[in-house]
């Protein structure tokens, strides 16, 4: 069901008020509880192309990989450049 409210004064109508537009609005869009349901899904389908899916593992590597080191190493202050 659709409510239209006309606002007028003095047979001239009325600029409704921006809030209450906009109230009446939301309330219509969210009257139909099923329909929001299904257009929200709709949305959430095409921005991400479905449900998630699992990653798969990745295998463990047979040995640990050797430390790395982020400084650089010292050169002797006596040694030739």
């Amino acid at each position: 069901m659709v409510v239209v409210q006309l606002l007028a004064s003095d047979s001239v109508a009325a600029q409704p008020d921006a809030r209450l537009v906009e109230e009446m609005f939301l309330d219509l869009l969210c009257s139909d509880e099923e329909w929001l349901r299904a257009e929200f899904d709709a949305i959430i389908a095409a921005g991400w192309g479905g449900p998630r899916t699992a990653r798969p593992l990745r295998p463990a590597s047979p040995t640990p990989s050797p430390p790395r080191c982020h400084s650089r190493p010292e050169v002797a202050a006596d040694t030739p450049a």
